[in-house]
């Protein structure tokens, strides 16, 4: 009968319940503006579901139905409380009214023992709507549970309301979409109650344990209520000798009287108790708070921000987030709600995460929540420094290149070495640059990419191996670009729906496309779309994903990919196991990254110290440098490597042979060494060379200077940051 009646409910859960009356409550006031807020976004999902069921002839026989003195004392304390700790509780009453809907009444004997008074067929009159109103509160839940799936669920029934929770409970105990949200449910005077119930007792003075209720004597019996499935707790308030909930020897008159008056006395207080308690159990599970949790910051600009979630303040040590998708690549989000790192690239997300208390398991079940993260362009130019040359987009969108030009990878249209900054592409707005020992790309603001340059291997993609001097469009104004990287013979590059992309030489598999095959055009890797950084190396490369993993391919010799081998790949293989994982810089033989929770680290070939470490050990895994972060960018050349932390320090290390630490003298370093005065917004090292845009706007350079890449006009070698003309 049970089992039939809950396949109707759930047919009943697609349609309208005609006999639910649902009361909303709004308890919020002026100093509740988040949670009001929030509430008017969510659907109209309130905070708590309060279920209701009346009986004993109270509050179902007028119109609009009420939900009676005994359960409404329940309902009307726990409402107090919500708002008081500024929730909303959504009352919906399931109207229990029929024709038989009545309390019992002894017409003779009244001293007779209740057992042998009430009969059989006065008990059937009795409870008669019972298992209709069961389907009807059923079906509420199962309603509920689809518009609102993350509202605490509580529940309170009297009489035979109560034997309508009792049977409620038992249909939603296999579902623990809805059981596990069910903080707790009172039954009071519960016709259905089992001997020996597991449910937690009250009552003045409390019915024994072995108490059985009048259906369940007379009639049929139901199973006792499932404490164990129902996440909350499940309370039988019964007094000992009420005819409905203890039927027994107990003389009708007064065992009648003992299941009318739970509305006033010691029971009416501590139904009160009760319904304040279970609010403070709500309490306990975490709300997170989406009007607070917005944020908006600049590319490489470090973000520390604390989730925030709704709690007792007694729990907020117990809350743990985690993250289920939508992370924005270089940030990571701790498990104490600390969302920080260095946006990488731009863009808008969705971050969805869970929050829960990990003190107990009855408040431990996770809650989703989101917050939307949006990293804007940097205000900081773009810069990149190739082999003997260097372009820079300035923050109006300009783009100037400098230094060596053999094969046109200045972009002037000319192939005449420039010792001073150069405008590339008049009349064009671009956003992002990347230069190589060869060739030059760089994407305009309207997301199209443009090559020049060498492409002795097809490196400016455009199906041929003709070298140009001016820039050439790769892809068509069709595809969108997000970011570019080049190296001497290849070129890579990542879309805005996320596809990665390499062409031009692939002797070592640095394409990544499964083949040793050189590419004219651009060839996808792999059929993934979630790919957030590039670096093209010069015989390798490395690229991270969206959920913070880094994966690199191509040379592996000196262990430059990172995977404790020394095995090439054609193929991305990932480096470890870390999901943290902002931007990786990809050198000749070695590579440097760094993690959104603020740790440098280098590995590959080390004769000169450039993986930081203090030794020249190469390293076949990825090392901290030891130097704390956080770390905003980072960049390798051949054979050192520079990084910039968040506080704008400029740091170098590796070879420094020609003064491309920018130190101030010729001497290698095995460990990072500060670059003095140089307070940088990012920084990119060529062959031999280093720029870097400084805090102030300005570019400077140092290193070698023998083509003119340093850009100031000269061929003269600096050993520490020279200003680049015409800044």
């Amino acid at each position: 009968m049970v089992r039939a009646r809950l396949r109707v409910a759930l047919l009943l859960a697609t349609v309208a319940v005609t006999a639910l009356v649902v009361l909303a409550v709004d308890p919020h006031g002026a100093s509740q503006p988040a949670r009001a807020e929030q509430a008017a976004t969510a659907s109209a999902c309130a905070d708590d579901l309060l279920l209701a069921v009346p009986g004993g002839n109270e509050g179902g026989s007028v119109r609009p139905v009420k939900v009676g003195a005994t359960a409404g004392l329940f309902t009307t304390a726990y409402q107090s409380a919500d708002a008081a700790a500024g929730q909303s509780v959504r009352l919906s009453i399931v109207d229990y009214l029929t024709k038989n809907a009545s309390v019992l009444r002894p017409k003779a004997h009244p001293m007779k023992p209740a057992s042998s008074y009430v009969t059989k067929s006065q008990a059937q009159t009795w409870r008669t709507g019972v298992a209709a109103a069961s389907d009807r509160a059923y079906a509420t839940l199962v309603a509920a549970n689809s518009t609102c799936p993350q509202q605490n669920i509580v529940l309170v029934g009297y009489s035979q309301g109560a034997m309508v929770v009792h049977r409620t409970l038992l249909a939603v105990a296999p579902h623990p979409s809805i059981a596990n949200r069910i903080i707790g449910a009172l039954l009071i005077s519960d016709g259905d109650r089992s001997k020996n119930t597991k449910a937690r007792l009250a009552g003045t003075p409390a019915a024994a344990r072995t108490a059985r209720g009048i259906d369940d004597t007379r009639i049929a019996h139901f199973a006792d209520v499932p404490s164990a499935a129902i996440h909350g707790t499940v309370i039988s308030m019964c007094r000992k000798g009420d005819v409905v909930c203890n039927y027994g020897p107990t003389p009708a008159a007064t065992a009648i009287k003992l299941s009318r008056t739970y509305h006033s006395g010691a029971d009416a207080a501590a139904i009160t108790k009760l319904a304040r308690g279970l609010s403070v159990r709500s309490q306990r599970i975490p709300r997170p708070v989406p009007v607070a949790d917005s944020v908006s910051t600049t590319v490489n600009t470090p973000v520390s921000k604390k989730l925030v979630a709704d709690v007792l303040p007694v729990n907020q040590a117990n809350l743990r987030w985690a993250k289920t998708s939508g992370m924005p690549p270089g940030l990571t989000l701790e498990s104490n709600g600390l969302l920080h790192g260095v946006p990488t690239v731009p863009g808008t997300w969705t971050l969805r995460y869970t929050v829960r208390n990990s003190v107990d398991p009855l408040y431990a079940r996770p809650v989703p929540g989101s917050v939307t993260f949006t990293a804007t362009p940097s205000t900081a130019a773009s810069l990149s420094a190739g082999g003997q040359d260097t372009c820079v987009v300035k923050e109006n969108g300009t783009l100037y290149c400098w230094g060596l030009n053999t094969w046109g990878q200045v972009g002037d249209r000319t192939k005449t070495n420039r010792t001073v900054p150069t405008r590339v592409g008049v009349g064009t707005t671009w956003a992002s640059v990347s230069t190589s020992g060869s060739h030059t790309c760089a994407i305009n603001q309207a997301g199209s990419l443009y090559c020049w340059g060498l492409n002795n291997y097809g490196q400016l993609g455009d199906t041929t191996k003709t070298s140009n001097v001016a820039p050439r469009l790769v892809g068509g104004t069709t595809v969108k670009w997000l970011t570019v990287s080049t190296n001497w013979f290849q070129t890579c590059a990542i879309t805005t729906l996320h596809t990665a992309y390499c062409w031009g030489l692939n002797a070592d598999g640095q394409i990544g496309d499964g083949t040793k095959t050189t590419r004219l055009l651009p060839r996808r890797i792999g059929t993934d779309a979630n790919w957030a950084t590039i670096s093209a190396g010069g015989w390798h490369t490395c690229a991270t994903r969206t959920t913070g993993t880094l994966w690199c391919w191509g040379a592996n010799n000196f262990g430059q990919l990172g995977d404790g081998t020394t095995t090439s790949r054609s193929t991305p293989v990932q480096v470890g196991s870390a999901t943290t994982w902002a931007r990786a810089s990809a050198g000749w033989m070695h590579t440097c990254g760094f993690t959104a929770t603020g740790f440098a680290l280098c590995w590959g070939f080390n004769s000169d110290g450039q993986d930081g470490t203090g030794t020249t050990a190469t390293q076949l895994r990825p090392v901290n440098i030891g130097l704390a972060g956080p770390w905003v960018d980072i960049s390798v050349g051949d054979g050192f490597s520079c990084g910039v932390r968040g506080d704008h320090t400029t740091w170098c290390w590796g070879n420094n042979t020609v003064g491309q630490l920018g130190i101030g003298t010729r001497t290698d370093q095995r460990s990072p060494v500060q670059v003095g005065g140089m307070d940088s917004m990012t920084i990119s090292n060529g062959y031999s060379h280093t720029c870097a845009i400084a805090t102030s706007g300005g570019t400077e350079c140092w290193g070698i200077n023998d083509a003119g890449q340093l850009g100031d006009a000269t061929n003269t070698m600096r050993l520490s940051p020279t200003p680049v003309s015409g800044g």
